[in-house]
């Protein structure tokens, strides 16, 4: 009976632990429609903004980064140097420092590479009776810098020699001259010069000698002059006779010797040898002893050999002698000769000034052979001394090399001194641009607004590196309220104003913009309650591309600044509109 009590209990304790487990699970579930009920969206509203009065424009905006104009990599000649090694020796500049004309842009092998300003690249060396433009070019810089004084005349000639080794004086250094081989012709051709100058001073002489009859002291002097003649021939005969008798005494000295026995040296030495060979000597001994023999045999052999010079020597000396007779012989007999000429051709001088003119014409000739040649051969500029860099003044930007490198490549960077900054422009802007628009420059990261305008603007796409779907521009600041080296190397944004409003205009964005059936442009805005709408017909103005906004001026109903016009709506909801003549049905398509 008990067990069925406390099976009865337990049923009544399980039904109420489900009943309850039901009750509480039944207030946390709920069905998919209370489900969806609760996460759907609150009531569709409207999104509008305010109407603003503001300036507009209507610009085209790009990016483009800036550098210096014209940049240059600076290589020089490989000819610079005498065939050694091109080292930097010096003057290397400082990045940022100014590059005018005239300067010394660097120093190698010890010698300085100058910068001239032109268009045309040296491609060769100037040198005396050089022509053409590139001399012109030179002469025209020369001209500048003060050193050529008279007009260029595209001819490298004495003017020109002179301005070139003007400028290399004010820098320093000597110019480059003639070569060894061109020297040693300057030097004969010069000899050459000055002897024609003694032939024609000695001519002159002669003519005024025929022209003026001897004084009395130059009749003197030339009997003199004779008397010393006759006695140089006695003096040489005597000479003569000296030679001869020497020679005679030489000769009978060589007989002597011939003749004469062997010496007591070399006869003891023999007697010695035979004396050791008899007693039966030592080999020793006997070699020591043939070693004697042998020197006095020398000896003997010297002292002939010293006869037979001895007659040399005096038959040298006679052969001296009878041509010094000789000598003195042809001497008088050219001095009476010239005396006897000069006594005929006293009175007519037609010989002598056959000479004097001869002697001028040579003199001429060969003063215009050295004219000529050192006209061909002076001062010269080498390409590699020299680099011609077209809107002087630059700067220089980097730098390669320093002191004591070798020079291979570009040496430094050169750029011009104004920024330049290039960008690309799209097909549909194109057509908007042209050269000499005003620009602003402006980052607003830097703090940096400056005004440029439009320098350059390609007819064709894909110039000058940018992408082949759009156009190359180039814009470039004007004024000088703005830092080089801040604005080189960063990327700018270009505007570009097209058209500007006259002042602020009531302004709202191109979505607000909508048009009627008849096409006409409207806007939906906001009324005070905030859920209905009035529709005003307006008249649209100057559209601000960068700000998506555009100008209005009601037409039809009344539109006031901070009125609020509406840019989205919910298809799914369509508010009334107010009865000012226009309604929904009216609208077209937003």
């Amino acid at each position: 009976m008990q067990s069925r009590k406390r099976l009865f209990f337990a049923v009544i304790a399980v039904a109420v632990l489900f009943g309850a487990g039901g009750f509480v699970l039944g207030q946390r579930l709920e069905s998919p429609e209370e489900a969806r009920a609760e996460v759907e969206a609150p009531e569709p509203s409207l999104i509008a903004v305010p109407v603003e009065t503001t300036a507009l424009s209507n610009d085209v905006v790009v990016r483009g980064d800036a550098e210096f104009e014209g940049a240059i990599d600076l290589v020089l000649d490989t000819a610079l140097g005498d065939g050694a090694s091109r080292v930097v020796t010096g003057r290397v500049p400082e990045i940022d420092s100014v590059v005018n004309e005239g300067d010394v842009l660097i120093e190698v092998s010890g010698r300085p590479v100058f910068v001239l300003e032109g268009s045309l690249p040296g491609f060769r060396e100037f040198k005396p009776g050089l022509e053409g433009d590139d001399v012109l070019q030179l002469e025209e810089a020369l001209a500048r810098l003060g050193y050529l004084t008279v007009t260029p005349d595209r001819l490298y000639g004495s003017a020109t020699e002179e301005a070139i080794t003007a400028m290399y004086e004010a820098a320093g250094y000597e110019p480059r001259a003639e070569s060894d081989g061109e020297e040693s012709q300057l030097d004969i051709a010069r000899d050459q010069v000055e002897a024609a100058r003694e032939q024609l001073a000695d001519a002159n002489d002669r003519l005024d000698d025929l022209q003026e009859p001897p004084s009395d002291l130059e009749r003197f002097n030339e009997s003199q002059q004779r008397e010393q003649l006759v006695d140089a021939i006695s003096f040489a005969q005597d000479g003569v006779a000296d030679a001869l008798e020497a020679l005679a005494e030489a000769r009978e000295q060589q007989v002597e010797e011939e003749n004469s026995t062997p010496g007591e040296g070399l006869l003891s030495a023999i007697d010695n040898l035979t004396e050791l060979e008899r007693n039966g000597a030592s080999a020793d001994q006997i070699t020591g002893a043939n070693r004697q023999v042998a020197a006095a045999q020398q000896a003997d052999e010297q002292r002939l050999e010293a006869a037979a010079d001895a007659v040399t020597r005096a038959e040298d000396a006679v052969t001296d002698a009878e041509e010094r007779v000789v000598d003195a012989r042809e001497a008088l007999s050219d001095f009476d000769t010239r005396n006897a000429l000069e006594d005929q051709e006293q009175g007519d001088t037609s010989s002598a000034e056959e000479a004097v003119a001869d002697a001028e014409e040579r003199l001429a000739e060969l003063e215009d052979d050295l004219n000529e040649l050192e006209a061909d051969i002076g001062v010269r500029l080498p390409t590699a001394e020299i680099t011609f860099l077209p809107n002087l003044p630059r700067t220089v930007t980097a730098v390669d090399v320093e002191r004591g490198d070798f020079v291979t490549g570009s040496v430094m960077r050169i750029s011009g001194t104004e920024v330049r900054i290039t960008t690309g422009v799209s097909e549909a802007n194109r057509p908007l641009l042209e050269v000499g628009q005003r620009v602003i420059i402006d980052s607003a990261q830097l703090g940096i607004e400056v005004e440029g305008e439009i320098a350059e603007l390609a007819d064709r796409t894909g110039t000058n590196g940018v992408a082949d779907t759009r156009y190359y521009m180039l814009v470039v600041p004007v004024g000088d309220d703005y830092n080089v080296s801040e604005m080189v190397g960063v990327n700018f944004r270009l505007q570009i104003p097209l058209e500007k409003s006259d002042g602020e205009v009531l302004a709202v964005p191109q979505a607000a913009l909508f048009v009627g059936a008849d096409r006409s442009p409207r806007l939906r805005v906001l009324e005070d309650d905030g859920e209905t709408t009035r529709i005003v017909e307006v008249e649209v103005g100057l559209t601000d591309k960068n700000r998506s906004l555009v100008e209005v001026t009601p037409l039809v109903g009344e539109l006031l600044v901070g009125d609020f016009v509406v840019v989205g709506l919910d298809n799914q909801q369509a508010p009334a509109a107010t009865d000012d003549g226009a309604s929904d049905e009216d609208e077209g398509d937003s």
